[in-house]
């Protein structure tokens, strides 16, 4: 039982533990004067809270509007979706609409590269039938409209997975899966993050001490994981002859060294607080037996968290509907107010952007 509430409010009265602490409230709000006082509130209320509310209920009308929109004519596929070599969206963009797979050539070496891909209506699936390709390939369409290479040139696919391809594909891959799963996602979510956050309080009920060891140990092991796998990659982009993995290289750097900082940092600022840890074991594990013993003090906390990952949700399916639309507008001119020169009036000035 809650150490804490018991020696504030007393357990022995036959309420629970959020009675006596609503009850607590109420009566330092009544001493206060404020909210749950029966006192009359001396805060003065001004006309700006009508038009106020009015503008907020205006806003979310036309973020209402700006979904259903966006849901209607945007295809987030325009921003995911893998580009052909002239930078177009197989199946999204207006010039390939009709053509939904992406064909890789190889060059002599057989090696795939990204800028040398064309989207195609359906796979090849024989390496003599006609291809987009100074050398073609027999192929199968993936789940991403990839045409990988099977049948008689099967072995050409390790050489796709091992090229610069590999990231590109994972990440259309991922799309695809979340895409598919999302539902069971949205459900799962929340309960499996409750479970996970009972059975940490009961931990930290028991154990404060391990379960901060613990926590440490992970976080500094991922964090120097991370930081020297990308200090390998950047020292294996360094050795390669080509040059246009240089960017890469560098970002892989700043990867490297943002991890490897966080980890010295993490435990530098564990040894010089090691004394103030200590003596915080006790009263984490005082919270966690109370936060165990009044779980809707941490129910409320997710659900709040749940209410803001919904809009949040919302929004960025909104701002990718649009931003997808955008992409759409400047690929179909047709879809957009076409102006041309002649229509336009004449100004008596000259504006540069004016055409």
């Amino acid at each position: 039982m809650c150490p804490v509430t018991l020696s504030r409010f007393g357990s022995k009265n036959g309420k629970s533990h959020g009675q006596n602490l609503q009850a607590a409230r109420v009566r330092e709000s009544h001493e206060r004067g404020g909210m749950f006082s029966s006192r009359p509130s001396e805060t003065r209320r001004r006309t700006t809270d009508i038009p106020c509310c009015g503008i907020f209920i205006l806003a979310v009308g036309v973020f209402a509007g700006l979904l259903v929109y966006a849901e209607r004519e945007g295809n987030p596929h325009l921003i995911l979706g893998l580009r052909d070599a002239d930078g177009q969206v197989c199946g999204a963009d207006f010039a390939v609409k009709n053509q939904p797979y992406l064909y890789l050539c190889p060059d002599a070496s057989n090696n795939f590269f990204m800028n040398a891909g064309h989207c195609v209506e359906a796979c090849p699936g024989l390496a003599s039938e006609k291809t987009p390709c100074p050398k073609g390939y027999a192929s199968l369409p993936s789940e991403t409209n990839i045409c990988l290479p099977a049948g008689q040139s099967a072995d050409l696919l390790s050489k796709m997975e091992s090229s610069e391809l590999s990231g590109a594909i994972a990440l259309s891959h991922l799309y695809t899966n979340l895409f598919r799963a999302w539902p069971l996602l949205l459900i799962a979510a929340p309960l499996l993050s409750a479970a996970i956050g009972f059975a940490y309080l009961r931990f930290l009920k028991a154990e404060a001490q391990v379960v901060f060891w613990v926590s440490f140990i992970v976080v500094v092991a991922c964090l120097s994981v991370a930081g020297v796998y990308y200090l390998q990659e950047y020292d294996r982009r360094r050795n390669n002859q080509d040059h246009e993995d240089d960017e890469a290289a560098n970002g892989d750097l700043i990867y490297g060294i943002v991890g490897t900082s966080l980890a010295v940092l993490t435990i530098l600022g564990a040894c010089l607080s090691r004394d103030s840890i200590r003596i915080s074991f006790p009263y984490l594990e005082a919270a966690g037996e109370c936060l165990a013993d009044m779980p809707p003090l941490m129910i409320q906390p997710m659900v709040e968290t749940l209410k803001k990952m919904l809009l949040l949700s919302l929004f960025l399916f909104s701002a990718s509907r649009l931003l997808s639309l955008r992409l759409a507008l400047d690929n179909e001119p047709q879809l957009g107010l076409v102006l041309s020169s002649e229509k336009l009036p004449t100004l008596p000035f000259e504006v540069p952007w004016y055409t």
